[in-house]
């Protein structure tokens, strides 16, 4: 059966969202694969509770347009995956610019330890989500100015602004 729940996290807490889907795995919701973080929610299967070790990794490439800033990451490339599979871990589904990996070995060594790697692999993510805001404030003055036009012209047809306009003698 599959459940939905609202993640008590952003997607850029890294940490706080892989502890809630340990923790979430141990009370038996499995964090389903492909989409599973969809319109503020988190899709999970219900099962038998697992002790199940989830990682979150920055994308690589997300495509970007001026008009939807915010697709979906690519999934990650075969040499990506194989590399991660090798050391017990599978590709499970994406949140927002990162990818989310899954193991069930308790044994199987950690992921993208060196933090230099990370710190870098942090840096593009940071600089995305950068490129985002500014796109999100372009986006939010062009609307206010376009409202505010309408606004004022709408003022101006039915004759309201004629009251608050000073008179200019020539």
């Amino acid at each position: 059966m599959e459940v939905k729940r609202i993640p008590p996290c952003p997607d850029y807490d890294i940490r706080g969202t892989e502890k809630w889907l340990e923790d979430m795995a141990l009370k038996g919701f499995i964090l389903c694969e492909g989409h599973a973080f969809q319109y503020g929610f988190a899709y999970f299967e219900t099962g038998a509770p697992r002790r199940i070790r989830y990682r979150i990794t920055p994308a690589k490439k997300v495509p970007q347009t001026i008009a939807s800033p915010n697709n979906s990451p690519e999934p990650p490339d075969e040499e990506t995956l194989d590399f991660h599979s090798q050391f017990g871990w599978e590709y499970t589904t994406y949140r927002g610019q990162f990818w989310i990996f899954r193991c069930e070995d308790s044994t199987a060594p950690e992921m993208n330890t060196d933090p230099q790697v990370q710190a870098i692999a942090l840096k593009v993510a940071e600089k995305r989500l950068r490129e985002h805001l500014l796109w999100l404030m372009v986006y939010g003055i062009l609307m206010i100015a376009v409202r505010s036009d309408l606004f004022c012209t709408t003022l101006v047809k039915y004759g309201i602004v004629h009251y608050w306009t000073v008179p200019v003698f020539l």
